[in-house]
Parts: structure tokens; sequence; C-alpha cells
């Protein structure tokens, strides 16, 4: 007499022999089921987190903005700011580099500590008085399209 089902190795329960998985766990019990479900779920957490163009676009584009910036740092008029300014851009190109890495990675945490930088950066601007409705706008605009992509990051 020939066997007809094959036993869940998760639930016990009996399952037929063409049957892929278990009824009534959901257990996979075929093989090439298996790694086609498999295959299928690491495709799609690749596809989830994968890193889109705008958000490649605004990386590159920081980077550069940030390594030119680094060499405005030693200019003779950011000396002539007072070594406390120079001191707080030192920082922010530090914590720059730190959140385009994050987003690079797609990590909210890239998102979050952009937020927090662009806060900071507001504020000292606006006490310093050189705050511009420009840069706001720009920074605002920056930080929607991070959080429209914020829920495909890790």
């Amino acid at each position: 007499m020939e066997a007809t089902h094959l036993q869940c190795n998760y639930c016990g329960q009996a399952v037929a022999l063409d049957a892929g998985s278990c009824l009534h766990c959901g257990n996979v019990t075929s093989e090439e089921i298996f790694e086609k479900r498999e295959s299928e779920l690491a495709r799609g957490e690749r596809e989830r987190h994968s890193r889109p163009k705008i958000i490649m676009v605004i990386c590159v584009l920081k980077c550069i903005g940030a390594i030119v910036s680094s060499l405005v740092i030693f200019s003779d008029e950011m000396r002539s700011l007072g070594s406390g300014f120079t001191a707080f851009l030192a920082i922010e190109l530090i914590i720059t580099f730190v959140w385009i890495a994050g987003v690079w990675k797609m990590r909210k945490w890239g998102v979050l500590t952009y937020l927090m930088l662009t806060a900071a950066v507001q504020g000292v601007s606006s006490k310093m008085g050189v705050w511009s409705p420009g840069d706001f706008v720009k920074s605002a605009i920056l930080l929607s399209i991070l959080f429209w992509h914020f829920p495909r990051m890790k």
C-alpha cells in the first residue's frame, strides 16, 4: 500500500503528498515551494529597502556641498567670524557626513539626524541674524522627500 499523506514537521497533522504546505498551520512541506517562497521574500526585502534614485542624487549633491564647505572653514573670512562659529560649522559638517551615510544606507536614523541638524542650524542662523527663508524652504523640501521614503528605510 502506497502512502498518500505526509506528517507535517511543525504541527504533526496529515498533509497530502502533493500539497505544498500544511492546511492546518501553513508550514511549507515542499522543498521547491520553500525555496521559491524564500527567494520571493528575499527579493521583496531587497526591493523594499533599495535606494531610490532621488535619495542617491540628494546624498551625492549634499556630499559634494559638504566637501566644498569644508574648504570654506579654513578661509580668512571664517576666521574673522570667530572661533565659535568656525567650530559650529566643523561640527555641522561632521554631522552632515553622518546623516548622509545614514540616508545612503536607507536608515531612519539618518533622516532623524538631518531633522535635528536642520533645527539646530535654523536656530543658530536665526540667532546670528543670517537666517534666510530660502534655506528654510530648501531644508523643508529635502525633509519632505526624505520623510516620503522614510517607511522604506530600516
